[in-house]
């Protein structure tokens, strides 16, 4: 929802120049800055070139640089830091579940190794039945087969409105580090709204383009 967010608050800004809406893209970027969850960051970061001028990118992006800093030094985003144990024992055991989940794809390429399997990596203390990475979730453990429950999403998004790509490339980053798939009823909520929100979009479209014909073939 903060990535979605973001895209709306810029392309509202891109829309009607209210620096309000600018205003409201920091305050998520900084938000998620406060949850330390290192794809999120980058994903609402990433979104800054949706801005139509290149000015304003390079603009806003050396003070979102400036910002990160500012709060580097207040030790708020410590989950960047490499040289701390703890960061480096969470980012060397996801690039091992990385290379497990796609063992278990190349094991069974069509349909996975079913949902649920167990595994574990070296560094963590007790087994997973689930993934960092949404891509390789889905194809590790349900093989080609489930791959459009992943990626169906993300082209109804792009297809759905103009210059999405960005937003569209935001969200596959986060889903590349994030687990918010596994909690079923969140995965279900955020659907929900997607889809009501898709279907009202492409009906008022629709309502619009026959009210224009109608008033054409009036005149």
């Amino acid at each position: 929802i903060l990535v979605f967010a973001a895209y709306l608050a810029l392309r509202k800004f891109n829309q009607e120049k209210k620096f309000l809406y600018l205003i409201l893209y920091f305050f998520m970027f900084f938000t998620a800055i406060l949850t330390g969850t290192r794809g999120l960051i980058v994903a609402i970061a990433i979104i800054m070139f949706t801005l139509r001028s290149r000015g304003l990118k390079i603009l806003y992006a050396f003070a979102g640089l400036l910002g990160l800093i500012y709060l580097e030094s207040k030790g708020t985003i410590g989950r960047f830091n490499i040289a701390d144990p703890e960061n480096l024992v969470t980012i060397f055991s996801k690039f091992e579940e990385v290379k497990i989940l796609y063992n278990f794809w190349k094991s069974s390429p069509l349909v996975g190794v079913g949902f649920g399997h167990q595994y574990q990596t070296s560094i963590a203390a007790s087994p997973y039945n689930y993934s960092h990475n949404a891509l390789l979730f889905y194809l590790g453990y349900g093989g080609l087969l489930a791959l459009p429950i992943y990626l169906g999403p993300l082209i109804r998004i792009y297809g759905a409105q103009k210059n999405t790509l960005w937003l569209v490339i935001g969200i596959f980053i986060f889903y590349t580090t994030s687990t918010t798939f596994t909690n079923i009823k969140h995965s279900l909520v955020i659907a929900i709204f997607i889809q009501v929100g898709t279907t009202y979009v492409r009906e008022r479209r629709q309502l619009r383009e026959l009210a224009r014909k109608v008033s054409h073939a009036s005149d």
